[in-house]
């Protein structure tokens, strides 16, 4: 199981240098999915395949760098496939949208991607945003999703967190601010947070983000 390899990963790791293990290399390509086009890098030639999906503004390296490197030697019957989603990264345009169904979006646009990467069985490790999707992914193509690692992901709200996103609207704009500050530009743009407004109440109206 994955499961079982990533919970004794560091050691794996070490254990990975010390042979002096050469890392196989990544290929990064496009490939047309339904009505856009999905930047992804690929490692490995296993016959499994394992699906990395980045967290929100993520993209297959920033979010998974050292897995993208180190993971055809842990798992060398493996083809590690990592996406950058629609609006992340290398796969621009499209322009990011938040629609209220937009992770349910991603996870069929990610199966689309393998099923078009010639995997009909995959696996995914998820990281935040990406944990969300892996796990509408799961529930929309039990067929297709063979294990699931996800981590720093939510399945619901609790009432608890309702109350703290009913109450986060100034730190939504000091967020935004210091954002515009230190870049010049913030990337967390007025849609994103009207996403958030119509998800979980987070007030939005105020707010200047100028990104995407």
């Amino acid at each position: 199981m994955i499961t079982r390899v990533f919970c004794s990963a560091k050691n794996t790791f070490s254990l990975a240098i010390r042979r002096g293990m050469a890392s196989a290399k990544a290929i990064e390509d496009k490939i047309q999915v339904d009505d856009v086009k999905i930047n992804y890098v690929k490692v490995g030639s296993g016959e499994r395949a394992v699906l990395l999906l980045p967290g929100a503004l993520g993209s297959a390296k920033t979010d998974f760098g050292p897995q993208i490197e180190k993971l055809p030697d842990i798992l060398p019957n493996f083809t590690v496939i990592g996406w950058d989603p629609p609006g992340y990264g290398k796969s621009i345009p499209p322009r990011r949208q938040f629609p209220l169904d937009f992770f349910y979006k991603d996870a069929r646009y990610a199966h689309k991607l393998m099923e078009n990467l010639s995997f009909k069985k995959y696996s995914i490790l998820g990281w935040s945003d990406g944990g969300i999707t892996g796990m509408i992914q799961a529930a929309e193509f039990p067929n297709a999703v063979e294990n699931l690692a996800i981590w720093g992901s939510n399945a619901y709200i609790a009432p608890k967190e309702i109350e703290i996103y009913e109450s986060r609207h100034s730190g939504c704009q000091q967020m935004v601010r210091e954002d515009e500050e230190a870049n010049g530009r913030s990337v967390w743009s007025g849609r994103f947070f009207q996403t958030l407004g119509r998800m979980d109440r987070c007030p939005y109206e105020n707010l200047q983000g100028k990104g995407w």
